[in-house]
């Protein structure tokens, strides 16, 4: 897998369907993707929390309730049901993104 997209190794192997197109953006905590679903003929979005975040959750309660956020805002989008708003088809808990 090209290095640019090495965080999404996990994905892959879960979601074999999922070919990453481009990075679209990346912020403190979390960096996002452009992926094709090859199944679906679609591309989505992919958040996926910034690994060294992850790592401390075990030890630190800041990077911990950043983990909580990240997961309730995935639950909360999941339930959006606007037209316009395309919904949250997966929620990424893969152990090596999560």
């Amino acid at each position: 897998m090209n290095t640019e997209f090495a965080e999404l190794a996990g994905l892959s192997e879960q979601y074999p369907d999922y070919r990453p197109l481009e990075k679209l953006g990346e912020g403190g905590v979390c960096v996002v993707y452009k992926v094709l679903d090859e199944l679906k003929e679609r591309s989505i979005a992919v958040k996926i929390m910034k690994e060294e975040i992850v790592r401390k959750a075990g030890e630190y309660e800041r990077e911990r309730e950043m983990m909580q956020r990240f997961q309730l805002e995935c639950r909360l989008g999941s339930m959006l049901s606007e037209k316009q708003v395309p919904g949250f088809p997966e929620v990424f808990l893969h152990s090596s993104l999560m």
